[in-house]
């Protein structure tokens, strides 16, 4: 997609500016946000530093009249979506087929108001009360209209309950169902995942005794900046192991990201690494915020998977590193909900809204919806591990 270094002033009262970048501006986006915001310059620079493939930023300054200081910021992100960000192919049917292929031949492009990186990652900040959502909305109809290509679909991430949402249907958004993330919430009575483990219904607690066992040969250490520089490759092949299992895989970060993640975000990141032996194995990822413990990305090698059980133990050991630090839930993430409700979790829905453009692309989508639920457990329910209290 062609970058957007233009401005625009539009005849109404809001215009706007847009960054391909936002290390020339970085201190006057700041200036708009409160301290310790998600969209604070260190986080998203990070980003642009690692440099993903297929992936574009642009960064919107909102103006309202002839103020000289912005009164709105927006964070986007613009994916080239090929065959390399899903199962190819969708359809083997010889109608269809050829349909796919012809659209898949250049790619298609999202543009997305958010941070696929990330869980509730809301992108709009209004630093100005007098500026409505709507108003907001009508001048990025005009950003829109002004991209080269064209969008094929635009995604409004991760709307905050509660907000104004008269925009949606006044430009033909809709919401997007199912979208969601397991959350497991933790007693503040638990000390260790001892206490979690004893919490559980028998033939859970059995399981999990049974799951710890199974790696108790193996090492755990958490990587420091340095380590994650030099297990860099391997890093990245156990965790292209795991995307290659993924429906849809929309970003496909590689090793300079999770050591752009540590050098930003320091002891509020932390990477553990499974060891046979001095062979890494494994790995798991983690954000760590006030009161939530965030399991983020893993890799592993499926062998060694099915000998050390390593998946769940990676959510066993993030549960008990969540409990020693005394937070309030852990972030269980967006995919293998079955697996994640016998730990516990529970389903927390999130509000985004997205547009498509042409029937083949909505065709398209749909179909990529039903085989992203479809792999990642449709027919999950949610399970009652806990014993009653």
């Amino acid at each position: 997609m062609q970058r957007p270094y233009h401005d625009y002033k539009s005849p109404a009262s809001l215009y706007y500016k847009v960054y391909a970048s936002l290390k020339e501006q970085a201190a006057n986006w700041d200036k708009l946000l409160p301290e310790l915001h998600h969209m604070r310059s260190e986080h998203l620079l990070a980003l642009e530093q690692c440099k993903p493939a297929d992936l574009e930023f642009a960064y919107l300054f909102f103006y309202k009249n002839d103020i000289a200081q912005p009164v709105a910021c927006a964070y986007f992100q613009l994916v080239h979506f090929t065959t390399r960000h899903y199962q190819f192919p969708l359809w083997s049917n010889a109608w269809l087929a050829p349909l796919e292929k012809m659209v898949l031949r250049n790619g298609f492009h999202i543009l997305v108001c958010g941070n696929l990186f990330r869980v509730d990652f809301p992108a709009i900040h209004i630093a100005d009360r007098q500026v409505s959502l709507t108003e907001l909305f009508d001048t990025l109809e005009i950003y829109y209209k002004k991209l080269q290509p064209q969008p094929h679909a635009i995604l409004i991430k991760d709307c905050r309950s509660g907000t104004d949402t008269t925009w949606v249907k006044q430009f033909n958004f809709r919401n997007w169902p199912e979208d969601l993330t397991m959350k497991l919430d933790l007693n503040p009575a638990w000390k260790s995942l001892s206490d979690y483990t004893a919490a559980l219904k028998h033939k859970y607690a059995q399981r999990v005794r049974k799951i710890q066992r199974s790696a108790a040969s193996i090492a755990r250490r958490n990587l420091a900046e340095e380590e994650i520089k030099f297990y860099g490759d391997e890093l990245e092949q156990l965790f292209y192991n795991v995307v290659r299992q993924q429906a849809i895989r929309l970003v496909i970060p590689d090793k300079s990201y999770f050591l752009e993640m540590k050098k930003s975000y320091g002891e509020a990141f932390q990477l553990t690494g499974y060891f046979e032996g001095e062979k890494l194995v494994a790995f798991s990822s983690h954000f760590i915020y006030e009161e939530t413990w965030e399991l983020h990305y893993i890799g592993m090698d499926y062998a060694k998977n099915e000998q050390y059980l390593l998946y769940f133990n990676m959510m066993y050991d993030g549960i008990a590193m969540a409990i020693t630090n005394k937070k309030k839930a852990v972030e269980l993430g967006r995919t293998a909900r079955e697996a994640k409700s016998m730990l516990g979790g529970k389903p927390i829905y999130f509000t985004s809204y997205y547009r498509l453009r042409g029937w083949l692309v909505n065709k398209l989508v749909a179909q990529f919806a039903h085989t992203f639920n479809e792999k990642t457990g449709e027919s999950w329910h949610v399970r009652s591990p806990m014993k009653k209290k």
